[in-house]
Formats: structure tokens, sequence, C-alpha cells
């Protein structure tokens, strides 16, 4: 044994007046206090870089009885452990990087390399975690893996595990500054997230959109920490690396058949690059996006394409890009289908014929993909499901169109109807008459004066009065009973369809769900696109109702399974 080793007690004391919480090492042969140390909570203050100021940091004491210090370690409610070296050098072996220690844990300016990248790191988890419940990278709290003060050029995101984050120069051999900046940081960050909940791809097109939605997140962290710019980059590089609001502001620097200039504003327009360096251009493509949310949250003109866009704020256009991302992302999407997504997502929040469907609209349009919104935008919401006995009036439904609109509503004969609100948008059925003979399905449609018909098939049951309203029959021919929903159900390729029908889609109250083969007791669960289960329940009944009126609208995955039976269908909420 080394004879600098004792044999020692250790006690853990905490008092309450005065207050103290210390940890205590005594020699078990003497009684003499060997070592003291506080036990109370060890987050430091740390020196920043880029005027970041004074800020407290998480970070972990190692306890030793001859070696104590402190470590940049993450643990309050954040997984994240930042190391210093190089990923050149020593690859995925973490073993060999270096603790960033400091012996009292008050991190001055010679630490500022190291305490920089591991606080914005920890930024970028906090915002993700706050705004979109994304809990880390990868969604599950694994940990992220910082290497601070590379000798590497770039920054970047190391596909390693649950995800590193390299923190280099931009010219590399530590000549540049080093880009642990906030924005920086959550650009690295989110290509974390989009590999875990897109996969999508890092060339071309897909290239293109993964370092637009880098660059729209990375801002979207420094606002987070209390700053909002639109220039990425420009705390470690003056002038900046890009531009959200002006992409061909700032030069890219020249490429063997690309001159140093601007990023494009515009798809296929000014400055795009056709060509296949830098990976088909992914570091320069990824303009048009930028400038699509910049568009939809302030306002504004694009010049190139003249389109005019009213802003409907930051944190929405967030939220759509958020949903956007996570929801109809896949590997090998192409600026059209960033186009559909985020329509898609700005639908499924706001409604079909809400003011955010129709900027999202314009800002792509602006910035040339697409057109701008035609007007053909109308929904019919209310009950699929009626009873129409006299005692179950009176039935509303409601017509949503864009404002200024006029309704006209074709129903059956039988119904006795009143209208009312904005230009007719409101149906109220006061009676049937005559009372139907036998259940079944009728439609009713609104047109509206504006553009655009909609339909909407409603289930009439009869001799309804002393039981529940048994649900309707799907249709044979196994297509879904109602036309409302937009031209695309963005359902999962990757699950099985195959004999299990759900509609409406998407739906506002009731989720009719129809099992083939019937038979046997069905176990029927609905998670949400965070993981988090719903609502659980079970039914004998192959044709049975789902009740949704108070889920909040967004993405849910319904799973349906029994003896020789499990399938999975994804539907939205409106």
């Amino acid at each position: 044994m080394p004879a600098n080793y004792k044999l020692a007690w250790r006690f853990e004391i905490v008092s309450v007046d005065p207050g103290a919480a210390n940890e205590i090492y005594v020699d078990a042969l003497t009684g003499a206090v060997l070592k003291m140390r506080s036990l109370e909570c060890t987050n430091g203050p740390a020196t920043l870089l880029y005027g970041y100021g004074t800020q407290t940091i998480d970070t972990k004491f190692h306890n030793g009885l001859f070696n104590d210090y402190y470590f940049l370690r993450a643990e309050d409610n954040r997984n994240i452990h930042t190391r210093t070296g190089s990923f050149t050098i020593h690859g995925e072996d973490w073993g060999a990087y270096s603790e960033a220690k400091d012996d009292n844990d008050n991190w001055g300016s010679a630490a500022s390399n190291w305490t920089t990248a591991h606080w914005v790191v920890s930024q970028s988890w906090d915002y993700f975690k706050s705004t979109h419940n994304r809990n880390g990278m990868n969604g599950s709290g694994g940990k992220v893996h910082v290497l601070a003060n590379s000798t590497d050029n770039n920054a970047r995101f190391r596909n390693v595990g649950t995800g590193w984050i390299e923190f280099g120069t931009l010219l590399g051999g530590g000549a540049g500054a080093q880009l642990a900046s906030i924005d920086v940081g959550g650009h690295e960050y989110t290509h974390g997230v989009t590999h875990f909940v897109a996969g999508l791809g890092g060339a071309n097109e897909p290239g293109a959109l993964n370092e637009s939605f880098s660059d729209i997140f990375g801002f979207l962290v420094e606002r987070f920490s209390g700053s909002t710019d639109w220039t990425l980059g420009e705390d470690p590089v003056p002038g900046g690396l890009r531009s959200l609001e002006n992409p061909g502001s700032i030069n890219i620097p020249a490429l063997p058949d690309r001159p140093a200039t601007g990023s494009p504003n515009v798809y296929l327009g000014l400055r795009w690059y056709a060509g296949a360096a830098d990976d088909g251009g992914e570091h320069i493509n990824c303009g048009p996006q930028n400038r699509w949310f910049n568009l939809l949250s302030v306002g504004g003109t694009e010049a190139e394409t003249g389109i005019a866009v009213l802003g409907i704020g930051i944190d929405k256009a967030a939220l759509i890009t958020w949903t956007s991302l996570s929801a109809f992302i896949q590997g090998a999407s192409q600026y059209a289908d960033a186009r559909q997504g985020a329509i898609a997502a700005a639908t499924m929040l706001f409604g079909a014929c809400s003011n955010e469907v129709i900027q999202t609209t314009n800002a792509w349009a602006a910035v040339g993909v697409g057109n701008v919104f035609q007007g053909n935008c109308i929904q019919i919401t209310g009950p699929v499901h009626i009873c129409g006995e006299p005692q179950g009036m009176p039935v509303v439904f409601h017509a949503n169109v864009l404002a200024g609109a006029i309704v006209t509503w074709t129903v059956p004969a039988s119904w006795g109807i009143v209208l009312s609100g904005p230009g007719n948008s409101t149906l109220t059925l006061q009676g049937i008459y005559p009372k139907p003979k036998a259940d079944g399905i009728v439609s009713i449609s609104a047109t509206s004066s504006l553009g655009g018909t909609t339909a909407k098939s409603v289930w009439v049951e009869v001799d309804c009065l002393n039981h529940p309203l048994n649900p309707p029959c799907p249709p044979t021919d196994g297509r879904s009973t109602e036309n409302d929903h937009p031209s695309k159900n963005f359902e999962n390729p990757n699950i099985g369809k195959a004999g299990l029908l759900v509609y409406p889609n998407p739906a506002n109250d009731v989720l009719t769900i129809s099992t083939t083969p019937s038979g046997g007791l069905l176990n029927i669960a609905v998670v949400d696109i965070y993981g988090r289960k719903v609502v659980t329940s079970h039914s004998v009944d192959s044709n049975f109702m789902l009740d949704i009126h108070e889920f909040a609208p967004g993405i849910y995955y319904l799973k349906v399974s029994g003896t020789g039976f499990n399938e999975t269908k994804t539907f939205i909420k409106q």
C-alpha cells in the first residue's frame, strides 16, 4: 500500500443551525480530521466567452482523499459530460479525453473554452426540454458527450452513441476562434435531435434542410438564452456565418466551381448551387428554408419573388417547424416535402382555415416553393354520429372558412335547419321530418363563396333514446366516410394498415375504429408523439367509437391488438 494512504472513517455531518452539510474524513488511528468538504450544491460560477458573462454551470465533485477536483458534468435534469480533446486524435475512446477540472468550482477565464462549451449545450438541452418536451438529443435522456477546446476544424455533431458535440475552431489547429457560441451550440445540438427524430440525410436537398433546421433552432436556442438576432455564428466570427433574415448577405467560402458569395434566398433562384462540392451544397442551399422561417415569424416581402407574408410570431413559427421536423420530415425529404410537412403541421395545430396555414403557405411561395394560398379552404366540424329522435336535437355543425366568406349548405331534404353566424357558417339541425325509418349514413356539404367545397358523413341512428348510440358500420370499400381531411394522410409508412380502419382522419370529437377480422377481446392504446400513453381501453366489438374530444390537438398513434391481431395507425386530433 502506498505510504500516503491512510485508513479513515467517513462521516456525513448535517446541522440545522447553522445550516451546513459536510463530508468529513477522520484518521482511524489518530482521530485527526484529514479533510472536510461541503455536500451542498456544487454548481459553480464560470466566466464565459463572447460576453455571456458569469453563469452558474453544472459541475460535479470528484472525491479523492488527496486528489479532489470539480469537473464539468451536468446532472441537474440534464445528462451532459464535457471533456477536452480532439476527435481526430482520440476518436470514440471517451476515456482518452481529459477532464476539464477546477480546484474550487470557481471557473475563471482560463477555463472559458471548456465552460462555454458546457454551458451552451446545457442551454440547448433546456430549450428543447422546456419548449418541445424533448429530453436530450435522443429523446430519452441519453448522455451528450461534449468535446471542448478541440483543435479540429469547425464544430460538429458526431454520430456516436447517444450523441457527441465537438467544438473546434473555424481554421483548425487552434488558430481560429473557438466556435462554442450559443447559436453554434444550438445548431450542433439540433443536428443530434434531427438525427434521432427524422434521420434526415447529409447531402443535397436533404442535407440542406438538415443544415437549415439546425440554423433555425440554433437561432431559437440563442433567443431562449436572452438574445434575438437573425445571424448565426456572429460571436466567434465577425459578420457571422449565415443569416436567416437575408441568406445572400453573408458570403460562403468559394468552391472550385462557385465563387465566394451568399446563400440563395429562393429555391432554385439566385445563388442556388447545383454542383457536387460541399455534399451537393448542403451548407449553401439551406438559405430558402432559413428565409421561410424568418418571413413566417416577422413578415415581410421577399424581393426576389415579390411575395409578401404577414408574420405570425416566432413562437408559432417555431412550433410549426418543430412539428414538421418531428412528425413529417423523413430521411430523404426534399424542399417540396418540407413545404408539405409545414403546411400539414400548421393545419394540425391551428386549423385548416387559419391565418397560420395561409402565412405558412405564402412564406414557402415567397422562397420559391409552391404557390401562394389559393383560398380553397373550408372544413366542417361537428359530430359524426347523431340520434335522429326529437330528444336528440338540436345538433350544431360549423364551417370553418376564410374571413368574409358566405357558406352555402346542402343537407338532406328531411332536415329542418337554422343558419346563423358570420356568412351562415353555423348550421343548427332542429329536427328530422319525417323521422328516419332505419339507421344510416347521410352526407352534408358546405361551399364557400371564396372557393372550396367539402362534405361530411354523419351516421344517423333511430330508436336511440333508451340505449347508447351504436357505432356505424364502416363503408364496405375500405374508404373513410369523411372527405374533409387533407389530400394526404401523413401516416408512418413503416406501420401496418391492413385490417384496421380509422375514420374520420383528422377527427375532432369521436374516432370510429373498425377491425377485420372481428371477434375476441381487443386491447386499445393511444400514444402521443412523445411516447406518452394517453388512454387505454378494451372492446369485444370489432366496430367501436373512441371519444377524443378532450385530447389536445396533435398527432397520435392508435394501437389495437388481440388474438392474432396487432395493428397501428396514425391519426390527427384537430
